[in-house]
C-alpha cells in the first residue's frame, strides 16, 4: 500500500510499480526513495532526469511484463547514480563527452542486469553482450560481463577501441561535433548515409570532412537497429555536480546497498546479482589520495624526549620549588621533532604486466609526493631482483625521475626488492606491482603498500593494497 501511495502521481506506472515491489525486493524499497510523475512530453516512453521518472503515453503501449522491466530499468538509472556518473565524466573528457553514448552504454549494462534476473525487457532494449559482441565480434557470457564491466569503463572502452570493427552502420568525424537531427548518417539519426555503410565517403555536416568508421559508429548503428531511444536527459550533464547531488549520490549508494542486500537474503530478484555487478555503485576514492594519505601518515615526523631541555612546567615548578625550599620536583624532559629526513623506498615491478601509461601516471605521483613531503626517496626498479637502484632528494625531481631506468625484465619475485628496501631503513616501502609473483615474509616495523594497476589482483601475505584503478 505504500508503495501505492507514494506513486499516485503517476497514473500510467502505479500497477507496474506495485507488482514491481512484489515481485523483487531490492525494488520495493529503492522504488519508494524515486519520484514518479506522468508526462505529457513525447521525449521517450519514460526517462529521467536522476531525481525524477517520467512515463509517457507510449507507456501504456507496453504490456504489463514491459512495462514492469521498464519501472525497474528508470530506477537502476537513479539508484546507480548515473547522472552524477555522466557529469564526472563531462568533466573528465570536456567537449569529448558524448551523452547519447554513455546513455546506450548504461542501457546496456541494466537490460544485461534486469534479463539476467528473469524480466521482460521490451524489444528496443540494447544489452551489453550484444553491444560487445559489436564492437569486439567476440561472444561473452552475461555473468562475465556483469562482472567485468561498469559504465565508466565500458565508456572509455568504446570511446578509444581501436581495435579490427565489424561492418560499422555509419562513420564519425573526429570533430566529434554531432549531427542535426534526422542528418544522413549521424550519430543522431543512426541510419547509413547514401554513399558507403562503413562510413566511407560521407562527409560531417559540422565541420565537412570525411568521417571515419568507429566503434562509436558501430555502437550508434546498434542502437539504431534496435529501435532505441535514449531516457536520460542530456541537459543535466551541462552543469558541474552540485555538493547536493554529491551528498544525494552518497546516500543513495547506501540505499541501494541496503536495498541490494535484503533481495540477496530473499534469494531472488536482483539483489541476487548484486554480488555480481562491477556497475554497482560505491564510492571510489582516486587513487593518488589514498596513496597521499597512507604515505604522509608514515612520514610525520615523529616527536622524541629530550633531555637536553626540560619542559616549561618542570621550569616553573622547580623555580617556585626553590623559593619554598621544598624538594626539587622529579626532571620532565621535553619533546623535540627528529631532524632525521624521511625515507621512502619505493619498488617498481617492470616485468611485462605493467603499462608504461601507468609507470608515467604513477611516476608523476611519486614526485609529487617527494614535493610535499621533502622525504628522501629511493627507487628500486626489479622484476626477479633489483635492477637499479636511484635516490631522489630535494632539487629538480621531474629531472631525477627520468634517470630511472625503467628497463623492462621477465618474472617477477619479490624477495630481493623488499630485503634491498629493508636496508635502507624507510619510514615506508611502496611497491607497483601487478602481484603476480613469491614474497616472502613481512619486514618488521614497516608499513608496506603495494599499488596494483587492476582491483582484481590477487591478495598479498601483507600490507596494505591500492587500487590504480579508482
Amino acid at each position: 500500500m505504500a508503495v501505492a501511495n507514494r506513486n499516485r502521481h503517476s497514473e500510467r506506472a502505479t500497477l507496474a510499480l506495485r507488482m514491481l515491489a512484489e515481485k523483487d525486493p531490492s525494488f520495493a524499497s529503492l522504488s519508494l526513495f524515486c519520484h514518479h510523475r506522468d508526462s505529457d512530453q513525447a521525449f521517450a516512453p519514460a526517462w529521467t532526469n536522476g531525481k525524477t521518472i517520467y512515463y509517457a503515453k507510449q507507456f501504456e503501449a507496453w504490456r504489463q511484463p514491459q512495462q514492469i522491466a521498464v519501472c525497474a530499468h528508470e530506477i537502476m538509472h537513479i539508484a546507480f547514480g548515473h547522472i552524477p556518473r555522466g557529469k564526472r565524466l563531462r568533466q573528465r573528457f570536456g567537449r569529448r563527452f558524448d551523452p547519447r553514448l554513455f546513455n546506450i552504454t548504461t542501457d546496456a549494462i541494466i537490460n544485461e542486469t534486469l534479463r539476467e534476473a528473469g524480466y521482460k525487457v521490451p524489444k528496443e532494449g540494447v544489452f551489453l553482450c550484444e553491444l560487445l559482441q559489436t564492437v569486439m565480434g567476440e561472444k561473452v557470457t552475461a555473468q562475465d560481463a556483469l562482472s567485468k564491466w561498469d559504465t565508466e569503463s565500458l565508456y572509455v572502452f568504446i570511446d578509444s577501441y581501436c581495435g579490427a570493427l565489424p561492418k560499422l552502420a555509419t562513420g564519425v568525424c573526429a570533430c566529434l561535433q554531432e549531427e542535426p537531427e534526422g542528418a544522413a548518417g549521424g550519430p543522431s539519426s543512426g541510419v547509413d548515409g547514401p554513399d558507403d555503410a562503413d562510413g566511407a565517403g560521407q562527409t560531417c555536416s559540422a565541420c565537412g570532412a570525411p568521417k571515419q568508421p568507429s566503434a562509436r559508429a558501430a555502437v550508434y548503428g546498434y542502437a539504431a537497429a534496435k529501435g532505441y531511444q535514449d531516457d536520460m536527459d542530456a541537459n543535466t550533464y551541462s552543469e558541474p555536480l552540485s555538493p547536493e547531488e554529491a551528498q544525494a549520490e552518497s546516500e543513495w549508494q547506501e540505499h541501494t546497498l541496503r536495498a541490494l542486500n535484503a533481495g540477496r537474503l530473499a534469494g531472488h530478484g536482483i539483489g541476487a546479482l548484486g554480488h555480481r555487478l562491477a556497475d554497482l555503485p560505491q564510492s571510489r576514492t582516486p587513487w593518488e589520495v589514498i596513496l597521499r594519505t597512507s604515505i604522509r601518515k608514515a612520514l610525520s615526523h615523529l616527536r622524541r624526549l629530550s633531555y637536553n631541555q626540560p619542559t616549561r612546567r618542570w621550569l616553573a615548578m622547580d623555580s617556585d620549588a626553590r623559593q619554598q625550599g621544598a624538594r626539587q620536583p622529579a626532571y620532565d624532559p621535553s619533546l623535540s621533532a627528529q631532524n632525521d629526513v624521511p625515507r621512502v623506498a619505493v619498488g617498481i615491478d617492470v616485468s611485462g604486466s605493467i603499462s608504461n601509461t601507468l609507470l608515467e601516471k604513477f611516476a608523476a605521483e611519486i614526485v609529487a609526493i617527494g614535493k610535499r613531503t621533502g622525504a628522501e626517496i629511493h627507487v628500486l626498479v626489479f622484476d626477479t631482483l633489483v635492477i637499479s637502484h636511484t635516490k631522489m632528494k630535494h632539487g629538480n625531481w621531474k629531472s631525477q625521475i627520468t634517470e630511472v631506468d625503467f628497463a623492462r625484465g621477465g618474472g617477477t619475485d619479490f624477495h630481493d626488492v623488499i630485503e634491498r628496501a629493508q636496508d635502507l631503513v624507510p619510514s615506508i616501502i611502496v611497491v607497483l606491482t601487478d602481484l603476480e609473483g613469491p614474497m616472502g615474509d613481512a619486514p618488521k616495523n614497516t608499513p608496506v603498500i603495494w599499488t596494483c594497476p587492476s582491483s582484481s589482483a590477487p591478495q598479498p601475505k601483507f600490507g596494505k593494497v591500492v587500487s590504480l584503478s579508482n
